[in-house]
């Protein structure tokens, strides 16, 4: 059994369903631009959703406060920048 590989996948070319072979297929560039082609099995896209669904709402919710945070330092930057002026 070989070791898995972790390929990047810069853009996507192609995303379509196998339907003989029941696989989701996405074609596309590496950053190395390199052509790849992956398959994978619909059932374990499928059998893996709630765990996809709650990692993009950890990221989302992640991305908020880091944003609000940045949005309260330039809040307070342009009040000290106006009361100079």
């Amino acid at each position: 059994m070989s070791t898995p590989k972790h390929i990047t996948i810069k853009d996507v070319n192609a995303f379509y369903c196998e339907h003989s072979s029941n696989e989701v297929v996405f074609e596309g560039m590496t950053y190395a631009n390199e052509l790849y082609s992956i398959a994978i099995p619909i059932q374990e896209i499928t059998d893996s959703l709630d765990y996809i669904i709650e990692g993009r709402i950890d990221y989302i919710t992640l991305r908020k406060k880091e944003l609000l945070d940045e949005q309260r330092k330039l809040k307070s930057k342009l009040k000290k920048w106006k009361s100079l002026n």
